[in-house]
């Protein structure tokens, strides 16, 4: 992503006014409707080998699909729509989040450690994501650098629901996006992948 050195300066200067725009709310109440269920992101399937011992002498091996999102790409407005869709793709599968957000955030933004919280607290209450995600309405280019890029994102994401280990469907509090616009710097790393390296709220429209 194009802009290491002069992305901290846009992040101080300019008008961001929220470190992040992909945390949810905790607080849930119950849905009364259930949303189309959530559509997983293109990109392609890597097996992960676990191996567990019952008893010593006797191995079992499992085969997990990860799905890694589409975000090697030339261009960095397909990139967005593929790390978004990303993002909700692990609030599918929240137990991976920890291994796996890093193919589509820098640990550097201030969003990476709010989503592994949220991550986490999805894991903890035994949710998973049961909403259409984030759409994305528009991408502008606003500054190109050598390896990093400035974008300006208008996309919605209404309602957010999640399901519970009892099948219950909960819908999240002060959840609703609707054409919110956010300058977003993506960085390109050596493994060719853009990742989000600052994000910042400009507007939204209601």
């Amino acid at each position: 992503m194009r802009l290491r050195a002069s992305l901290a300066v846009l992040a101080a200067a300019s008008v961001l006014v929220s470190a992040c725009s992909a945390s949810a709310e905790t607080t849930a109440t119950e849905a009364t409707e259930p949303p189309a269920p959530t559509s997983t992101t293109a990109g392609i399937i890597v097996a992960s080998t676990t191996t567990s011992t019952e008893p010593s002498t006797t191995t079992t091996t499992e085969t997990v699909e990860v799905l890694l999102p589409a975000n090697d790409v030339d261009d960095p407005t397909e990139a967005i729509v593929a790390i978004f869709d990303y993002v909700s793709y692990l609030a599918t599968t929240p137990e991976n989040a920890r291994d796996l957000l890093n193919y589509a955030y820098a640990e550097s933004c201030d969003c990476y450690g709010r989503l592994l919280a949220d991550f986490d607290n999805y894991v903890q209450n035994g949710w998973i994501q049961d909403d259409e995600g984030i759409r994305v309405a528009g991408v502008e280019i606003s500054q190109e650098f050598a390896n990093a890029v400035l974008l300006e994102v208008t996309y919605s994401w209404s309602p957010q629901y999640v399901a519970t280990v009892d099948g219950d469907l909960i819908r999240l509090v002060e959840d609703e996006w609707n054409d919110r616009v956010s300058l977003i710097g993506l960085d390109l790393g050596v493994d060719k992948r853009w990742r989000v390296g600052v994000i910042g709220i400009i507007g939204e429209s209601q």
